[in-house]
């Protein structure tokens, strides 16, 4: 299983912070001893030289950031694109659930080498797993990711590959019950700024409220670039009250595109994993999307991926309980 696998979360130093502090009053060469056993010191003599003052106290350490809550940083490892023609999207939930895990994490590894975008947004990504997707030979070198302390990293589950240098990135905390938030990577396209923002918004089928203002708190985030895309796991489907909380100016590409398609990402019918997942009542729903507002990036092709059994041996088994999504977006004088 190795590295793929795991889904523990290291400790933090944080959370080591007391046993280093033991670990380090016991260092030494092993004359000092304990003090209630150390002899009383001998008596001064008359002509003592007062002593020298008491050493200042090292400042108390302090605890390590907690990295939910800290922007991540990025040293920009993607070498510079010539100017693009076309961008090619992809976003996927990859569904962090320990089921089926040593099937799955093989089938997710060729779906993301055989059709790698240029920008991909991933939902419920142990760090483990986005820790060596950027060590994978097809994207080592050519991506830059979401990092924290220099190292690739999710952010509540949330993780980005750009094959677009990273020149800036920004998290925001969302209001929910479920840790949930949105991350933004800002990346020069054809020399404009170009935004892209991943989110997972609530799960539960009541929490209609929340997931609109989540997206009313996430819009705002793309607003300084001159072109936005928005893609992920929305959490609700089509008509759905939240629906009116879409920014306006974004085009939904499969929308836009396939207007006659459901292009259900969340299929208990088709895909009996994600019937195994869905919620009481759950049905078809698209619920993962792609939003693009630009003036000059307009929707070009779109198409689902992972729609279909891992092999011929697990017939009832998928890469995710979601479908991905792939996109293009062509540059329009």
């Amino acid at each position: 299983m190795g590295e793929w696998q795991s889904m523990t979360t290291r400790p933090t130093l944080h959370a080591l912070l007391p046993l280093l502090l033991l670990l380090l009053a016991g260092c030494g060469d092993g004359s000092q001893k304990p003090l209630a056993t150390q002899a009383a010191p001998p008596a001064a003599k008359a002509e003592t030289p007062p002593p020298a003052p008491a050493p200042k106290a090292a400042p108390a350490p302090q605890p390590a950031p907690d990295p939910k809550l800290t922007q991540p940083a990025t040293g920009a490892k993607a070498a510079p694109m010539p100017m693009p023609e076309t961008i090619s999207l992809l976003t996927l939930n990859l569904c962090v659930d320990p089921v089926n895990v040593p099937e799955r994490i093989p089938a997710l590894r060729k779906l993301l080498a055989e059709h790698h975008a240029d920008i991909i947004a991933l939902q419920e990504v142990a760090t483990p797993f986005a820790e060596a997707l950027a060590r994978e030979k097809w994207a080592k070198g050519v991506y830059d990711v979401t990092r924290m302390y220099d190292k690739p990293t999710s952010v509540r589950g949330l993780y980005l590959m750009s094959r677009f240098p990273i020149k800036k990135m920004d998290f925001k905390v969302l209001p929910s019950m479920q840790e949930r938030g949105a991350l933004v990577a800002y990346l020069d396209v054809r020399g404009r700024t170009f935004a892209v923002g991943t989110v997972h918004l609530e799960s539960f089928l009541e929490d209609g409220p929340r997931r609109a203002v989540q997206l009313d708190q996430t819009f705002p985030m793309l607003d300084e670039a001159e072109d936005g895309v928005l893609l992920g796991d929305f959490n609700f489907g089509e008509g759905e009250p939240e629906s009116e909380h879409l920014d306006k100016r974004f085009a939904d590409v499969w929308r836009a595109l396939k207007p006659d398609d459901p292009g259900f990402t969340w299929d208990p019918v088709k895909s009996p994993f994600a019937k195994r997942q869905s919620l009481p009542k759950e049905g078809q729903r698209r619920i993962d999307r792609i939003l693009v507002r630009s003036e000059r990036w307009t929707p070009k092709s779109i198409e689902l991926l992972g729609d279909q059994p891992i092999d011929a041996e697990h017939p009832d088994l998928f890469p995710s309980d979601h479908f991905a999504l792939r996109a293009e977006l062509e540059w329009k004088e």
